[in-house]
C-alpha cells in the first residue's frame, strides 16, 4: 500500500462520541459465521446476548448448516441471519462485516464464548486510544463441555511481536473500528487460512492496535476443529506464502530481529513438502516427488539439505536394520 493510501485510511479514523451520538444504527455489530450450527452457536449467540452493553446487533451468517440458522432470528430482535451458502470462512466473515450496521464490529468464532462485560470493557479502551484501530483482550481454555482448562497467552500486539509469532491474538477477543476495518479491505481470501493473522499485520503495520490484559473470552478447544494432514499442509502453504509476502516490509521495520514467524512457517512447509515427496516416490510418481523436493530447497535451501540428508540416513539405517533382522531370521 503506498503512502497516499496509508494517509486516506488514517484520516477515516471516527471518534467514538461521534458514534455513539447516530440513532439509526446500533454502537456495535458482532459477526458470527458459522457452518455447523448447534449448541456451541447457541452459547455463543447467548454470551453476546448477556453483553453489559446493549447497543448491538448480532449478524450470524450461514456458511452452510445443514437445516440453516434461521430459527436464531426468533429469539431476539438484534439478530439478523445472513445466508452464504457454503462459500467458506474468509467470505462469511467479510459478508458479516460488509452487511454490519455498527460504527464497531466484533468477530466472534461459532464455538468460542465472551464474558458479560467484553465489550464494555474494549469500548472503554477504544475511547482512551482514539487512533486504535483495533483491541483485543486475553483469553483462556475451555474444553467442549466448557470448562476451563488453560490459560491464554495474548500480548501486546506491535509490529515487532507480529515479526516474531509472539501476539497471540485470538480472533474472537477484537473489536474493530468499522470505517478502518474496511479501508483496510477486510480479510484477504488469498491468505486462508491464516488470513486473521494476515489482517492482524496489515493493521498493526498502519495503526495503534491496544491490548486489554482481563480474560473476556473463552476459546474452545475440540476435536471437531480444523485438523489432519492435509488441513496441516494448507495451514503451512498459506503461511508461506502470507509471509513472504509480508517479508520484506516487516524486516525493514524491524531490522536486526529475526523474523521468526516467516522462518517456523518455511522449516514446517519443508516438512510437509519432504513428506510429500516421500510419498509420491512411493507411488513411484517420481516427476511429483521431484517438483516437491525442487519447490522445498528454494523454499529454505539452508534447512532443506540437512533435513535431507538426516531423512536419507535414517532410511538407510531401518534397511540395513530390517536387512539384518531378516538375515537373522534366515540363520
Amino acid at each position: 500500500m503506498d503512502l497516499v493510501g496509508r494517509r486516506s485510511i488514517r484520516s477515516s479514523t471516527t471518534t467514538l462520541a461521534g458514534m455513539v451520538s447516530s440513532h439509526h444504527s446500533p454502537l456495535v455489530s458482532v459477526v458470527i459465521p458459522t457452518c455447523r450450527g448447534g449448541a456451541w452457536l447457541d452459547e455463543a449467540v447467548r454470551s453476546v446476548l448477556d453483553q453489559t452493553l446493549g447497543d448491538l446487533e448480532v449478524v450470524v451468517v450461514d456458511d452452510g448448516v445443514l437445516g440453516g440458522v434461521g430459527a436464531l432470528s426468533r429469539l431476539d430482535g438484534r439478530i439478523r441471519v445472513i445466508t452464504n451458502p457454503a462459500r467458506g470462512a474468509v467470505t462469511a466473515r467479510n459478508t458479516g462485516n460488509v452487511a454490519a450496521r455498527g460504527h464497531l464490529v466484533a468477530q466472534l468464532d461459532d464455538d468460542d464464548r465472551w464474558m458479560p462485560d467484553k465489550l464494555e470493557v474494549q469500548l472503554a479502551r477504544l475511547e482512551a486510544a482514539p487512533s486504535a484501530a483495533m483491541c483485543h483482550t486475553q483469553f483462556e481454555i475451555i474444553d467442549e463441555g466448557g470448562v476451563v482448562v488453560g490459560p491464554g497467552w495474548s500480548g501486546e500486539l506491535t509490529v515487532r511481536s507480529a515479526v516474531s509469532g509472539s501476539g497471540g491474538v485470538r480472533h474472537s477477543s477484537t473489536l474493530w473500528r468499522r470505517d478502518l476495518l474496511m479501508a483496510l479491505g477486510g480479510y484477504d481470501p488469498g491468505a486462508w487460512p491464516t488470513e486473521d493473522a494476515d489482517l492482524f499485520l496489515r493493521t498493526v503495520e498502519l495503526f495503534e492496535v491496544v491490548f486489554c490484559p482481563q480474560v473476556l473470552v473463552q476459546y474452545r478447544m475440540h476435536g471437531g476443529q480444523d485438523s489432519g494432514r492435509q488441513r496441516y499442509r494448507q495451514v503451512c502453504e498459506a503461511a508461506y506464502r502470507t509471509n513472504r509476502l509480508h517479508e520484506p516490509r516487516l524486516a525493514a521495520a524491524c531490522p536486526g530481529v529475526k523474523p521468526r514467524l516467516v522462518q517456523r512457517s518455511r522449516q514446517e512447509f519443508v516438512k510437509v513438502a519432504l513428506d510429500s515427496a516421500i510419498r509420491a516416490a512411493r507411488r513411484s510418481q517420481l516427476r511429483e516427488a521431484a517438483g516437491h523436493l525442487a519447490w522445498m530447497l528454494e523454499v529454505d535451501p539452508v534447512y532443506s539439505v540437512p533435513l535431507l540428508g538426516r531423512r536419507s540416513i535414517d532410511y538407510v539405517g531401518r534397511r540395513v536394520m530390517s536387512r539384518r533382522g531378516s538375515f537373522s531370521t534366515t540363520v
